[in-house]
């Protein structure tokens, strides 16, 4: 249901809960969005002629300078700003566990949740609002910003050195990698370290965690 109203990846998960521990009867709903930081290797791609194996080698290049990272982050449903408070993020990231009292809500249980948002309607809307901040909470963050500033400046360095290693091989008339092939084009090279200052970011997980009334007592697991 919520993975059809958002942009999730094809390996995604989505989630609906409601769990225990908000002191207001009011209802109060977040989304937690689990998001995939990855090199952006497309541009570089396209200076390479069509080769079965082009993806894989300036992936696996692209993945040492600028390791994969998961990001998680949590905005409440009428917030643009990103969960800071360490009591609430404790409480949002606490494992999913039936015998504290959380609760799948799944289509016979979800009814509430609807009078919350409007409608399903609604529900998306709120869901692709939520995201849309989370994109901007994540790209705007200092931690990243820096991360891909750092990648760019090892990226220079680290692929000079190789590009002139492969040159020497070359001129020696050792075969190359095809790794080192695609690397010793100028324009491949430059295009991907241009590219590590604007991660790919991808949705994997989206949960939307809710609390308080929900008309009636959620049960079951």
């Amino acid at each position: 249901m919520l993975a059809n109203v958002v942009a999730i990846d094809d390996r995604g998960q989505a989630a609906v809960l409601w769990r225990p521990g908000v002191r207001s009867r009011d209802l109060v709903a977040y989304f937690g969005f689990d998001f995939l930081v990855e090199a952006d290797i497309e541009s570089a791609l396209q200076l390479v002629e069509a080769a079965p194996d082009a993806r894989r080698a300036l992936r696996r290049q692209a993945d040492i300078i600028l390791p994969p990272l998961m990001q998680r982050i949590w905005l409440p449903s009428e917030d643009e700003r990103a969960v800071k408070d360490d009591a609430i993020l404790r409480w949002l990231e606490a494992q999913y566990s039936p015998d504290r009292g959380d609760v799948n809500l799944n289509d016979k249980r979800i009814a509430g949740l609807w009078n919350y948002f409007g409608d399903i309607e609604g529900l998306a809307g709120a869901a692709r609002r939520t995201e849309s901040n989370a994109r901007d909470e994540l790209t705007r963050s200092a931690h990243l910003v820096q991360r891909a500033e750092q990648a760019q400046q090892e990226a220079s360095r680290a692929l000079a050195v190789r590009r002139a290693q492969a040159e020497a091989r070359r001129n020696a008339g050792r075969l190359l990698s095809d790794t080192d092939s695609y690397l010793t084009d100028v324009r491949v090279a430059a295009a991907l370290i241009d590219a590590l200052g604007q991660p790919n970011v991808r949705l994997m997980a989206v949960t939307c965690l809710t609390s308080g009334e929900l008309g009636e007592s959620p049960r079951g697991n």
